[in-house]
């Protein structure tokens, strides 16, 4: 692998890291909350909610985030993983506390969900 492959290849992780990242943080602003949910969604690259495909549009817009937010989930679930098997007790961050999957992202990702399903 080229040094240029492999420069572009970190990129484009960094960048999905960060897609990943932002869809749960947007999730997270959108929930309770139907003002930040139009906000952020006519703020998201692609059709505007004044168009005539609205509801496609917003179905569109939430579904890239729903795998954008499934991909964060990913990588969250491995480098977890990884912590854990990395510590000698295998079960704690150090300071004595347990290490566990984030239930905060996963609850963002069936909302997220619900929202798209909702937007069909």
């Amino acid at each position: 692998m080229s040094l240029i492959s492999t420069n572009q290849t970190e990129r484009e992780a960094e960048a999905a890291f960060l897609r990943g990242h932002l869809a749960v943080l947007f999730g997270l602003f959108m929930m309770d909350s139907e003002e930040n949910q139009m906000a952020i969604l006519d703020a998201l690259p692609g059709s505007p909610s004044s168009d005539l495909k609205s509801a496609m549009a917003k179905h569109t817009k939430l579904s890239k985030l729903v795998d954008q937010a499934r991909d964060f989930v990913v990588f969250y679930t491995v480098v977890s993983k990884r912590l854990n098997y990395d510590r000698a007790d295998g079960d704690d961050d150090g300071n004595g506390e347990k290490v566990k999957e984030s239930g905060v992202v996963k609850e963002v990702v069936s909302f997220l969900e619900g929202l798209r399903d909702d937007a069909s």
